[in-house]
């Protein structure tokens, strides 16, 4: 009988190892699975801040796009108001310029 209950009491050793083997890889696939979650999680809030930061930086240069549109215009506006200023006063520059005596330079 002596012989039973030692290969009764190895049958539990080994259901035992077994068991704990199993409850191991358990605890494995458990950590491996909040792993490769707490990577997505990562990954999508990675990627949410890349498109924000690629929405801001976009609305960043159409803004600096408009603001450069609109020095452009200002410059336009500018130039065309300095040369109808010139050209209101070309006239009568070349007025008074004409005003003066005549001199023959033939004559003599």
């Amino acid at each position: 009988m002596s012989e039973v209950g030692g290969v009764a009491q190895q049958l539990r050793g080994a259901q035992a190892v077994a068991q704990n083997g199993q409850q191991q890889q358990q605890v494995r696939e458990d950590r491996e699975e909040r792993e490769a979650e707490r990577s997505e999680r990562r990954n999508a809030i990675r990627e949410e801040r890349d498109a924000r930061t690629e929405r801001q930086s976009s609305q960043s240069r159409t803004a600096a796009a408009s603001a450069q549109q609109v020095e452009n215009e200002e410059r336009r506006t500018s130039g065309a108001a300095a040369r109808a200023d010139r050209e209101e006063q070309a006239p009568s520059t070349q007025q008074q310029e004409g005003r003066g005596e005549i001199v023959d330079t033939m004559a003599g």
